[in-house]
């Protein structure tokens, strides 16, 4: 028996919550998502997601700081963070240091499937 993988997206850009949201539905994932980085840390300190997809570049919590708080608050939930930004060496070791995978913009819709599968299979099951 299947389990549904939860999946919770944040994007500061409507567009892509949208379309990536909707590859992930059409895949069975149950999906969140909020376009708004302060409302997604209110959200992801007080529910648990087999995967967190998040933007890197966002207006008053990037996602290096979104990252940094749910992890200081004791938030472990797989987290991939989708960029079309280029990283300095600062940022790639953040990532790391932090647990989460850095997958670069533009990605193929098929690939971003595979590396969510991927991620949410590491984390145990949530209701």
């Amino acid at each position: 028996m299947s389990v549904t993988k939860r999946v919770f997206l944040v994007d500061d850009e409507v567009d892509m919550t949208q379309l990536v949201g909707a590859l992930l539905k059409f895949k069975g994932y149950q999906l969140e998502s909020s376009n708004d980085p302060e409302a997604a840390l209110e959200r992801l300190l007080v529910e648990d997601f087999d995967c967190v997809v998040m933007d890197l570049m966002m207006p008053r919590l990037d996602g290096l700081a979104l990252l940094d708080i749910l992890r200081s608050k004791g938030r472990r939930m797989p987290i991939i963070v989708l960029s079309a930004k280029s990283l300095e060496d600062s940022e790639r070791k953040a990532l790391l240091a932090n647990g989460a995978r850095f997958v670069p913009k533009p990605i193929s819709p098929t690939r971003l499937v595979q590396i969510v599968q991927e991620t949410a299979a590491q984390a145990p099951s949530v209701k």
